[in-house]
C-alpha cells in the first residue's frame, strides 16, 4: 500500500483506504489487520472529493456498484418506523426514495434472500412489505422455520417439564432417594 487516503471506522472496526502496488488499484484494509508499515519514497495526492467511508461501503455492500441489477425493496411503515429501519447500516446506504411512510431501497437478490428477511424480522407488524414479492414469501419461509424451531424447542421443553414433574412426584412417593433415582434415570435415560 502505498499511502492511505483517509481512515473511517465501521462496525466496530477501522479501515484506511489507500493504493495497493501489488494489485494495482485503490483498496481497503482493516487497520488491525496491517503487519507492518515501511516508510516510502513514492508519494501520491488524495483524489479531489474522495472519500473513504463511500468507498469503503462500496466495497462492503453486496451489488452496491451495479445498481442496474439491483430489485427496488419498498417498504410501508410509519414515520418513526422507517426512520428506525433507515438507520439500519445495509438500509441507509442503499436507500433510493424516501417520503414520509414509504422508503425504497435497491437491494441485489442475494441480500433480499439472505440477509433481509432477518434485519426486517424486528420490525413485525410495524412495517409492510410492499415489492418484491420474492422478499415477501422469503420472510414467510423465514418465519415459518422460526415458529417451528420455537415450537420444537417449546415441545422439547414440555416433555422435560412432564419428566420433572414425574420425578418430583416419586420423589414423594418413595421413601428411599437412591432407588427413586436409579429408577428415574433408567426410565428416563438421562
Amino acid at each position: 500500500m502505498n499511502g492511505a487516503f483517509r481512515g473511517s471506522f465501521w462496525k466496530g472496526s477501522w479501515y484506511t483506504v489507500g493504493f495497493c502496488h501489488l494489485r494495482q488499484e485503490l483498496r481497503s484494509f482493516r487497520v488491525d489487520r496491517i503487519i507492518d508499515l515501511e516508510p516510502s519514497d513514492h508519494s501520491f495526492e488524495r483524489p479531489a472529493h474522495f472519500s473513504a467511508k463511500d468507498f469503503l461501503l462500496g466495497q462492503l455492500l453486496p451489488g452496491s456498484d451495479q445498481a442496474s441489477s439491483l430489485l427496488k425493496v419498498c417498504i410501508h411503515g410509519e414515520k418513526q418506523v422507517l426512520d428506525e429501519l433507515c438507520k439500519h447500516w445495509l438500509f441507509g446506504h442503499t436507500l433510493i426514495k424516501r417520503t414520509a411512510n414509504v422508503a425504497e431501497f435497491g437491494l441485489n437478490i442475494e441480500s433480499v434472500l439472505t440477509y433481509v428477511p432477518y434485519f426486517l424480522f424486528p420490525y413485525g407488524k410495524a412495517i409492510r412489505i410492499a415489492e418484491p414479492q420474492i422478499l415477501i414469501s422469503r420472510m414467510v419461509e423465514v418465519m415459518t422455520g422460526m415458529a417451528s424451531y420455537y415450537q420444537e424447542m417449546l415441545s422439547a421443553n414440555s416433555d422435560l417439564e412432564a419428566m420433572e414433574n414425574q420425578f418430583v412426584h416419586r420423589k414423594e412417593d418413595e421413601s428411599d432417594g437412591k432407588i427413586r433415582y436409579k429408577y428415574c434415570c433408567r426410565r428416563h435415560r438421562f
